[in-house]
């Protein structure tokens, strides 16, 4: 986007002046016809025979007013020189000083302010553009000529306007301004004004890598002082903002002063060296402007809400504890006081810098820390000597950067105990995100029989089964599929009406196992079970009996049993009732959040809206309204029916927007409705069945699009991911893109190869995975896939940009992008290119 400093301009007040229009304005030499009755003695050429006595001198010049400007965009990483001068010329004084570059050039933003003083800043509106069907263009002359760059008119619909290409600049040279033939007569001037010097740039220097900057960070600008007035633009996302600053060399820029868009991903700055001055060309002022141009990008991460930290770089230095909460800052300038070692607890030596966190912890608190460092290896884990990276007690380290490390401890000790959080890197170092999460962890007291059963309340629990003996199993017909012949123990829970309760269990060393029985006595008496084998096991329950129930809860192990934790949550549902389209047609939206009710009535109301699916059980409507830029994940489940999940624009007879039948009996159905506008959505929900209809789950989350993960590959090629097949890696490419100014595009194969780059990604509930792809190959035959796990979607071979939407199920999936050739012959560049593309709802790992 070029973007040009305000000038001032004189106007003059004078009539408009009507020109010839036929050869661009220029004067044919007509033959005067007037009649009036004074006798003048005119010095012209014409035949007329009036008697005027005046004496006058017509010169056949049109008055009139000029806007030039001469652009530089200098050569900077990757990129060549560009210089063009642009001309623009009016019958009356036009209101936007850069008109003749805002209206020729579409990138040209146009604004009619200028900072009062230097360091000072206004801000830019894109929307302040030159309107030239507002004015009738004037034609002095062809060719112009301005700094030995030849100007020639190009006539358009609205009008005519100057350009020529400039092949270089020379700074401190005199640049003069002429013009002949045209309706403002001749003009010579060989020193209109000075050019500017180029604009050298030292901080930040985009020679090489610039690693990212916190969005609410300071970016120290840096350059040559030299002739001509100085300043930056700021550009992220819709943030545009113009700096007037003191030529001094130096400007801390505060990110945060800025209010850089949660979304922007870099800040474009551009650097710009000025000169101005108003020309008067027979008595046609003409603003005239030289401006050159330096740009510069910088990644941003964007910081939200989270607090600054500086780490210690020494044990002496870390003797203040840190609170729970998200930070954000740089290991720039830290040394390497701790190292685990290839043998330590995160299985990789970590050299390079580090930063210490102490953290305090009370008996029974649990510490989990989760750290990543933008574009680098990060090491995390947790020391109880700051001192001795051998005392480590927990750790992590996946090789590859800018991964996300977790680590975490349970303070069990009896009493309070400081812990040191380490943030290490093995090589480089750079800016770094860090969660800190405390939360006490209550004694899971399990009761070995049902008389006694603990109480179960919200949190999160620590225990054990050893001990215990083995009271009870379900066995493999029973609701968790599995024999469970470990020692086992017992808490109660109780449940008011529309109340759920979810818990998840982690057990060290053995398979862990839940179910929830309404006779303590008999397991045959189970409601819910979970077991799906080693790792975390979940139970959720809801209670829909219409009135409080109490339940017990069995904690169960298939071996010996063994130490585990419990998390516990309970949340209140809303009632949602049967309705008709009648009933909520224009009425009050869900309010996002968890509801339930049962589908037993006689008879189908969906209007036959059924979306192609025979839906021919029970149902019910329900309005949302999803706001501008937001996602709405819709979850719909019945315990014992086949769910079926619709969304119309109009529930009277409207379109099928969405629908999902994906599950059978007690499968949880998924709908993702996104808002990219700038008003709120109105859908319609129709919750249905296959079959008859019964007790149902439903739930409305809302997504902001901004908190999405996204790629756009604008920091070069991505260090996550696994890139495989022939012939790999992928590559960014800088010249081809959807978005932004880079895309990553598949490398050359032969016939019967393929090519692929995957990634893990978590999705926290169902969400969708979206992106932009191109194509340049033999259609039809060598193609684009993608593959989410084992679920296969494709080909895609469009040779213009097209947006591509896949599934994803909630939980942790491999994403696979696989260009793939046929057995002969190729067509085209022979690639593919995919861009900008956003997982709703998840994160990558």
């Amino acid at each position: 986007m070029r973007i040009l400093p305000v000038l001032a301009l004189l106007t003059a007040c004078q009539d408009p002046i009507i020109y010839d229009d036929d050869n661009f304005g220029i004067d044919s030499g007509e033959t005067d016809t007037d009649t009036d009755t004074d006798t003048d003695t005119d010095t012209d050429t014409d035949t007329d025979t009036d008697t005027d006595t005046d004496t006058d001198t017509d010169t056949d010049v049109t008055p009139g007013f000029g806007n030039l400007v001469f652009a530089g965009l200098q050569a900077d990483a990757g990129r060549t020189a560009n210089y063009g001068v642009y001309g623009v010329f009016t019958d009356t004084a036009v209101t936007v000083p850069n008109a003749a570059e805002c209206w020729i050039s579409p990138g040209a933003l146009c604004f009619d302010t200028w900072p009062t003083a230097d360091d000072t800043y206004v801000d830019l509106d894109p929307a302040a553009a030159f309107d030239p069907s507002a004015y009738t263009t004037q034609f002095p002359g062809d060719p112009m000529v301005f700094a030995d760059v030849e100007l020639t008119t190009r006539p358009i619909a609205e009008g005519r306007f100057y350009y020529g290409n400039a092949a270089a600049w020379t700074g401190g040279a005199a640049a003069g301004l002429s013009f002949i033939d045209g309706s403002w007569g001749n003009f010579d001037n060989a020193n209109v004004l000075t050019l500017p010097d180029l604009v050298e740039i030292i901080a930040p220097d985009d020679s090489e890598t610039i690693d990212p900057i916190p969005s609410t960070g300071t970016l120290n600008l840096e350059w040559t002082p030299g002739n001509g007035s100085f300043g930056v633009v700021v550009e992220a996302g819709t943030h545009l903002r113009f700096w007037q600053l003191a030529d001094d060399g130096a400007f801390a820029l505060d990110l945060a002063g800025e209010g850089i868009p949660a979304s922007a991903s870099e800040v474009v700055l551009y650097f710009q060296r000025w000169e101005s001055q108003e020309v008067v060309a027979n008595g046609n002022p003409i603003d005239v402007l030289v401006r050159s141009e330096r740009r510069v990008t910088v990644p941003l991460f964007n910081v939200g809400s989270r607090t600054e930290l500086t780490l210690a770089d020494t044990c002496g230095a870390a003797t203040t504890p840190v609170a729970a909460g998200s930070y954000f800052g740089t290991l720039d300038g830290n040394s390497n006081t701790l190292n685990p070692g290839a043998g330590g607890c995160t299985g990789w030596p970590a050299a390079a810098a580090d930063g210490i966190i102490p953290v305090e912890l009370q008996n029974n608190e649990r510490l989990r820390a989760r750290g990543v460092m933008a574009d680098h290896d990060t090491s995390l884990y947790i020391v109880t000597d700051c001192g001795d990276a051998n005392t480590c007690v927990d750790g992590s380290d996946t090789p590859g950067d800018g991964l996300v490390e977790v680590t975490a401890y349970h303070n069990t000790s009896g009493s309070a105990e400081t812990v040191y959080v380490v943030l290490d890197s093995a090589v480089s170092v750079g800016a770094f995100f860090l969660d800190l999460e405390i939360e006490t962890v209550l004694p899971a007291n399990l009761s070995d029989t049902c008389n006694g059963a603990p109480a179960l309340a919200a949190g999160r629990y620590a225990g054990t089964t050893v001990g215990l003996s083995d009271d009870y199993d379900p066995g493999t017909n029973g609701c968790t599929g599995t024999a469970l012949a470990g020692p086992d123990g017992v808490l109660s829970v109780t449940l008011a009406d529309l109340e759920r309760v979810t818990v998840d269990l982690d057990m060290l060393g053995d398979n862990g196992a839940l179910y929830m029985l309404t006779n303590c006595n008999q397991t045959n008496s189970c409601v819910e079970g979970a077991d799906a084998g080693s790792g975390r096991e979940t139970l959720t329950f809801t209670n829909t009996t219409g009135s409080q129930q109490t339940y017990s809860l069995i904690v169960d192990s298939a071996g010996t049993g063994g130490a585990f934790e419990l998390e516990v949550l309970f949340e209140s549902l809303q009632p949602i009732g049967t309705n008709d389209c009648a009933s909520v047609w224009q009425g009050t939206p869900l309010s996002e959040g968890l509801y339930a009710g049962t589908l037993d009535r006689a008879g189908d109301i969906n209007d036959g809206l059924d979306c192609g699916i025979s839906a021919d059980g029970d149902d019910t409507y329900a309005p949302i309204e999803v706001p501008a830029d937001h996602a709405a994940r819709l979850t719909y489940t019945q315990p014992d029916g086949d769910a079926v999940l619709l969304l119309v624009d109009d529930c009277r007879s409207g379109t099928c927007l969405d629908s999902a039948n994906d599950t059978g009996v007690g499968g949880v159905e998924s709908i993702l409705v996104i808002n990219t506008g700038t008003a709120p959505l109105t859908r319609y929900v129709n919750l249905d069945s296959i079959g008859a209809g019964g007790a149902f789950e439903f739930s409305y989350e809302l997504l902001p699009l901004a908190d999405s993960w996204t790629e756009g590959f604008e920091f070069g090629a991505p260090g996550y991911g696994t890139y495989g097949g022939d012939n790999s890696p992928w590559t960014v490419d800088n010249t081809v893109s959807y978005g932004g100014g880079s895309s990553l595009a598949s490398p050359d194969i032969s016939d019967s190869q393929e090519t692929w780059w995957e990634i893990a990604v978590r999705s926290d509930g169902a969400s969708q995975l979206s992106f932009w792809y191109l194509a340049d190959t033999e259609g039809g035959w060598d193609e684009l896939w993608v593959y989410v796990d084992s679920n296969t979607y494709g080909p895609f071979d469009d040779t213009t940009w097209t947006q591509v939407t896949v599934p994803v199920p909630d939980g942790d999936h491999t994403i696979r992008f696989s260009y793939e050739k046929d057995s002969s012959y190729s067509d085209g560049l022979d690639k593919v290119w995919i861009d900008d593309i956003v997982l709703i709802g998840g994160t990558v790992q």
